[in-house]
């Protein structure tokens, strides 16, 4: 059984059932002890009534004869009833005989008059006083209080206990189970319908936890029903973009091969003409080759992106990858492009976890793109800095930069923002770079350059230093 929680269903309804129970069991107290207390008063009155129906008219023959003995006698006897405290014969003001004393201030007293009758007419000879004291009553009472409250609290525990228990194998632990159920809901547990374990036998028609489990279980069934059909749509949606991205690479092959195809077409036809001269023909070779490498490269394009392997991450020297691409860049470049490609790496930068091919390949086309941004030349710099366990890689230029549209979409296929461009080559970069659990970051400002950058896992080995 769990653990009782002050604020729990369980707790709240001891704690109401201790509450009302006490208050019950004061109200039936005080009245039990007031009703107790009115009975032992009216007891004390009726032996007030008794000593004057028995005992006056004896006691007054006593007094008339002066027997002081029998007076006594007589006035012990009434001494010894209970709660009864003294008993006094008054002659004259004054005590002619008495028994016991007063020693409490909750009296009752009565005084009853001592009368003779003697030649036809009545003499009074004094009096009968008799002083009973509520002491006892109190006592009686106080001892009744302690027995009447501790058999109540007693019976109160036992049965807010019994209620307790009732209720946590009647109901709680059945809401803990629904509860656990409820927490443990998936798509992969849609298909268990929640059980509660009550036997069936002495139970009639469902009750309320009946009620509860079968809505909970429709509400499963309407989920599972509607988890099916949600994966249904998301398959057919799924397929329906594979098509779509079928039919728009498809047609992007057809729009990239068209133009340099065409060219080497209409170049080959120009060659077969006997009329063309030998400069012109120069020309035309010329063209041919160039867009057979240009119809090349867009092949080889379409092949890397639709036959990327998997990525095979190994200790290497981030900052030797670097500078060796960008000298192989810079080697490539010509004088009149007026571009200075410089590297900028710490010396502590350490080894990092990548594989080398690829992550060569995502430099060639990043520090290429910036070459291509800055048709007037400038300067970029390719950075690497070490943040703990990672080193982030930045490469920035000073090109004609990017607007905020197009740099949100730069990454995606077939989006290219010059027109030689195939639109792959960063989607390339992000699939390698997704493959070693990063992601491209690009921060372009129209007319100021962009900024592209992406962090790899560095391992504790330092990497030699250059």
């Amino acid at each position: 059984m769990a653990a009782l929680k002050w604020q729990s269903v369980s707790a709240r309804l001891i704690v109401s059932t201790l509450f009302f129970s006490s208050i019950v069991t004061l109200a039936a107290t005080s009245l039990q002890l007031y009703i107790d207390y009115a009975r032992d008063v009216d007891l004390i009155h009726d032996r007030m009534r008794q000593i004057r129906d028995s005992y006056v008219e004896s006691i007054s023959a006593s007094l008339w004869a002066l027997d002081r003995e029998q007076l006594l006698v007589q006035v012990e006897g009434i001494r010894n009833l209970p709660d009864m405290q003294r008993v006094e014969v008054v002659v004259d003001g004054a005590a002619f005989v008495s028994a016991g004393r007063v020693e409490s201030s909750n009296l009752i007293e009565r005084t009853f008059p001592l009368v003779r009758s003697y030649k036809d007419r009545n003499v009074t000879l004094g009096a009968l006083k008799a002083t009973a004291s509520l002491d006892g009553v109190y006592s009686r009472l106080l001892d009744k209080v302690f027995v009447i409250l501790g058999t109540q609290a007693i019976k109160t525990f036992l049965v807010s206990a019994f209620i307790f228990l009732l209720f946590q194998y009647l109901v709680t632990r059945h809401l803990m189970r629904m509860s656990a159920y409820a927490r443990a809901l998936a798509p992969g547990t849609l298909g268990t319908p929640l059980l509660l374990e009550r036997g069936a036998h002495g139970r009639g028609a469902p009750d309320e936890l009946d009620d509860v489990v079968h809505a909970i279980n429709e509400m499963r069934d309407n989920l599972r029903q509607s988890w099916s059909e949600l994966e249904t749509e998301h398959d057919r949606r799924v397929e329906a973009e594979k098509l779509a991205s079928i039919g728009q690479f498809s047609a992007s092959i057809a729009h990239e091969i068209r133009n340099p195809l065409a060219s080497i077409i209409n170049g080959a036809e120009l060659l077969g003409r006997e009329t063309i001269s030998a400069e012109n023909k120069a020309e035309v070779i010329a063209l041919v080759n160039a867009e057979s490498q240009r119809l090349k490269r867009i092949l080889d394009d379409f092949l890397r992106f639709s036959r990327q392997r998997t990525s095979e991450p190994e200790p290497n020297d981030l900052g030797q990858v670097i500078r060796r691409v960008a000298e192989t860049v810079r080697l490539g470049l010509t004088e009149d492009r007026r571009i200075d490609i410089a590297t900028e790496t710490e010396p502590d930068l350490g080894l990092a976890l990548f594989d080398r091919e690829q992550i060569e390949q995502v430099l060639w086309n990043l520090i290429l793109n910036g070459v291509q941004a800055m048709p007037e030349g400038g300067r970029l710099v390719v950075s690497a800095t070490r943040d703990g366990q990672r080193c982030r890689v930045r490469v920035t230029d000073a090109g004609v930069g990017m607007s905020p549209e197009f740099s949100a979409r730069a990454s995606r296929p077939f989006t290219s923002g010059r027109p030689q461009g195939t639109g792959l080559g960063l989607s390339i970069v992000e699939r390698i770079l997704a493959d070693h659990g990063t992601a491209l970051s690009i921060e372009s400002v129209p007319g100021a350059g962009t900024t592209v950058a992406f962090v790899l896992e560095t391992v504790d080995t330092p990497c030699a230093k250059s």
